[in-house]
């Protein structure tokens, strides 16, 4: 077997560090933390409604809440149980990010 050249050992050493950089903020930077109590209730609702559809292929972390406009709620087709728009990234192994959306509470 071939021995790995200084630039190689280099790219190696690079991409571990990144790797290990990218759990670090994944885990614990993306981690949203409520203000309020009413914003704890939203996560702690929404985290019971996603307990079963959670899997290691798509993970999905709330990274913030946004309350939302009397306007922009009566605008929607279906009725909201909160005034609150929830973002959420989708984790790939819990790590690895590659989706961004915005999702409700419905009655």
């Amino acid at each position: 077997m071939k021995e790995l050249t200084k630039t190689e050992k280099f790219y190696v050493r690079a991409v571990i560090i990144l790797f290990l950089l990218l759990i670090v903020k994944s885990v614990w930077i993306d981690e949203y933390n409520p203000v309020s109590q009413e914003e704890i209730m939203v996560c702690n609702e929404y985290m019971l409604e996603e307990v079963g559809n959670q899997n290691v292929l798509k993970y999905k972390r709330i990274i913030k809440i946004y309350e939302m406009e009397q306007e922009k709620v009566d605008k929607m087709e279906t009725e909201l149980k909160y005034n609150y728009r929830i973002k959420v990234r989708v984790y790939l192994f819990g790590i690895i990010p590659y989706m961004e959306g915005s999702e409700y509470i419905y009655k």
